[in-house]
């Protein structure tokens, strides 16, 4: 599509399927809503998790691709009372929640990655260590991750986790819900140190006790 109707063609789709559309609200954005956790990746491109984020301040990182003039390969923003505003990894607190969406969104400028060449120069800059900010190198060091609704089943997938958890704890590294894994999926998830949890991710509200209805 991008090579044969422009990178506007694609940008517009994209922005259609996930901002001009009203979505109902996930079930489980609204439980990450309640304990928002300190730092979340979500290769997703809605715009749920962000809105989940709303009322507190927060950094929100964007993956880019194919862009020149800095030596970041990534959008930084800061979000307070007035909306995101651009910024750089010197003049952030660090100390803030971080949602990562390596695959960028609608908001607060429509981009994406979706294209080959889009993941190709990506992944490049993750494999190069000019992806992600130095502050979340730091902080991610020795943390352990929940792998929710990701089938490890596509090359592009596995590469960008890959890169994403790199300095992650050992033993385990994390947990992986995943209902019917593929033997290339264990095979992946064994060699990152991911411990398998064969079910879906619905099957965690299956295990919170849920407050029940007055009268």
């Amino acid at each position: 599509i991008e090579l044969k109707r422009e990178r506007t063609t694609v940008t517009r789709f994209l922005s259609t399927t996930y901002n001009d559309r009203d979505w109902c609200r996930a079930r489980l954005h609204d439980f990450l809503a309640d304990i928002r956790p300190s730092y979340v990746i979500d290769i997703n491109r809605d715009t749920q998790l962000l809105d989940s984020y709303a009322g507190i301040p927060h950094l929100l990182i964007l993956g880019c691709a194919r862009i020149g003039g800095t030596s970041y390969r990534f959008k930084l923003y800061t979000h307070d009372d007035t909306g995101y505003t651009l910024t750089t990894p010197e003049r952030v607190d660090a100390t803030l929640p971080v949602l990562f969406k390596p695959m960028e969104c609608p908001k607060p400028s429509p981009s994406y990655i979706a294209s080959d060449a889009d993941y190709v120069d990506y992944i490049t800059e993750l494999m190069g260590g000019f992806a992600v900010p130095s502050f979340v190198k730091a902080r991610r060091k020795g943390k352990r991750y929940l792998l929710l609704g990701l089938p490890l089943n596509r090359d592009t997938e596995r590469m960008v986790l890959s890169d994403l958890i790199y300095d992650a704890a050992s033993a385990p590294a994390g947990w992986a819900m995943i209902a019917k894994p593929s033997v290339k999926e264990r095979r992946f998830l064994e060699r990152l140190g991911l411990e398998l949890i064969e079910a879906d991710w619905p099957s965690l509200f299956d295990a919170t006790p849920q407050p029940c209805a007055a009268g």
